[in-house]
């Protein structure tokens, strides 16, 4: 995804494979150059809820790893 399509506030389906197991949706707090700090708000609890932890539900995602824009309730189960 462009960083042009990213709106700041908005909800997105990502997946980061170095970081977590499964997809997630994480709404955006703060854009960068090439990628923006996203708050983790849904994820696989089975497979990432330790990865979660860690990250303390932040993250920063790069916009090639932006899979869709989403809402809350279409996150991954």
């Amino acid at each position: 995804m462009k960083k042009e399509a990213v709106v700041l506030g908005q909800h997105y389906q990502c997946a980061v494979k170095e970081d977590m197991e499964a997809p997630f949706v994480g709404q955006v707090d703060k854009l960068y150059e090439n990628s923006a700090l996203l708050t983790i708000v849904e994820y696989n609890s089975k497979k990432d809820k330790a990865n979660v932890e860690e990250l303390n539900h932040r993250i920063v995602v790069n916009f090639k790893q932006f899979i869709k824009e989403t809402k809350v309730k279409d996150a991954v189960k």
